[in-house]
């Protein structure tokens, strides 16, 4: 069932409109891990990253969302 509910996920990020900007990757990464609080303290994980990341040319939302599914699949 999560697998579904993630391959809908997926198939959903294709039909919005792309809102590319300059979005800092520290910023975005921060996001992603507020959103995984509850799996973070679940599984007893931990992210660690480099103080000094960049802004990356990107839509803030679709990024957020990207690296809220590769934490999420590192902490399964």
């Amino acid at each position: 069932q999560g697998l579904i509910l993630d391959l809908l996920t997926y198939s959903r990020v294709g039909t919005g409109v792309l809102r590319p900007g300059r979005v800092p990757l520290a910023e975005a990464v921060e996001e992603a891990l507020k959103n995984l609080q509850v799996a973070l303290a679940e599984t007893g994980g931990a992210v660690r990253c480099e103080p000094a990341l960049p802004v990356v040319s990107a839509d803030r939302g679709r990024l957020v969302m990207l690296l809220q599914n590769l934490i999420g699949n590192a902490l399964k």
